[in-house]
């Protein structure tokens, strides 16, 4: 992929687009993605969008590490393998508010940035810490 930015100059890099099969066991839906994103890094991407709901029914407080593994797997992921990795969407639990919310890890494993939406069907989702 060319990205231009307004003409002034191009740089060129290579996506990979990673689409999992969805599990209802987090375990085994982490294994599969963490699995997706190292074979995508080996073939020499450079950026990772996962797929939307990567984990469905438990929600994850990001503030808290070992209440959001998926949030700590992914910002390991990507400073592992100097990647970026878009992360999908996680049910984000931020004091008594529920968002559907997809956050972007930097080469570096640092959050870039997280896009949130608001969880309306909060009935189907609990908090879990696995």
């Amino acid at each position: 992929m060319i990205l231009t930015f307004g003409g002034i100059f191009k740089k060129k890099f290579k996506i990979g687009l990673c689409q999992l099969t969805v599990s209802p066991e987090k375990k085994t839906n982490l294994a599969s993605a963490q699995k997706s994103i190292e074979f995508a890094s080996k073939q020499g991407n450079v950026e990772l969008p996962l797929l939307e709901r990567l984990l469905q029914k438990c929600a994850e407080d990001f503030k808290d590490k070992h209440g959001s593994p998926s949030f700590f797997m992914l910002s390991e992921l990507a400073y592992i393998h100097s990647i970026t990795i878009v992360g999908g969407s996680v049910p984000e639990l931020d004091g008594n508010r529920l968002y559907n919310t997809c956050c972007v890890f930097g080469p570096n494993g640092k959050l870039l940035g997280k896009h949130r939406k608001v969880k309306t069907s909060v009935m189907s989702l609990k908090r879990k810490n696995h």
